[in-house]
């Protein structure tokens, strides 16, 4: 009798440990399949501003060009961080004044774009960032019907959460996402860069949820 019952609790904690792993398996996959196209997200709204994000690679620019050209926007932001002051180049341009000058040589109006490099961070950089196009737009004096921001990627999540939480409930905020080249989108765990960054940024949207900067 003993015995008996001896395996059949074997047995019970063989059937819960197999349940286990196959939820666990079935999240993996779960995830590996969707985490891609949830973060890497398109959601544009009637906007007449466009915001880019200064660091995105420069051959991202000629399709950010063509967005504000197709768009019909009044206003064109170029966000970015101030040097690191410890750097010892920090004389260099920043990201947005770089980003800038780019745009214009694709043909944006130069008195259509506006860099608004935030104070340089290492915490919350893109809630910092947004925050510092806020206030640009409010020492222009310019009020937009909506705006609309340009990510690479998967950062395209984490980067909405940002700019939804600075600019509040009552501003229409969209998000655009430009592919990376650098890994297949709808293969990126068969890739080096793409086990690096769609993870990353995973994590980086989960911290923008929790611990980002609000209006």
């Amino acid at each position: 009798m003993t015995g008996t019952s001896t395996d059949t609790g074997k047995t019970a904690r063989r059937g819960s440990r197999h349940i286990a792993m196959g939820l666990l398996a079935a999240a993996l996959i779960c995830f590996v399949v969707f985490v891609h196209p949830f973060l890497a997200v398109t959601k544009r709204v009637d906007a007449d501003v466009l915001v880019v994000e200064g660091w995105i690679p420069e051959y991202m620019l000629p399709q950010a060009a063509k967005e504000f050209r197709e768009g019909h926007y009044s206003l064109f932001l170029v966000s970015g961080l101030q040097n690191d002051p410890s750097d010892r180049q920090k004389s260099r341009p920043t990201d947005a004044a770089l980003t800038s000058a780019h745009l214009e040589q694709l043909g944006i109006p130069h008195d259509a774009m506006v860099p608004c490099p935030a104070p340089f961070a290492r915490w919350l950089r893109t809630s910092k960032m947004a925050r510092a196009v806020k206030e640009k737009t409010g020492a222009l004096q310019f009020q937009p019907r909506g705006i609309n921001v340009i990510s690479a990627g998967p950062h395209a999540r984490e980067t909405w959460v940002a700019y939804q939480h600075i600019f509040g409930s009552s501003m229409p905020v969209g998000i655009i996402s430009i592919p990376k080249n650098n890994y297949p989108a709808n293969r990126w765990w068969l890739s080096r860069q793409g086990l690096i960054w769609v993870p990353k940024d995973f994590l980086a949207w989960l911290k923008e949820v929790i611990f980002g900067l609000r209006s």
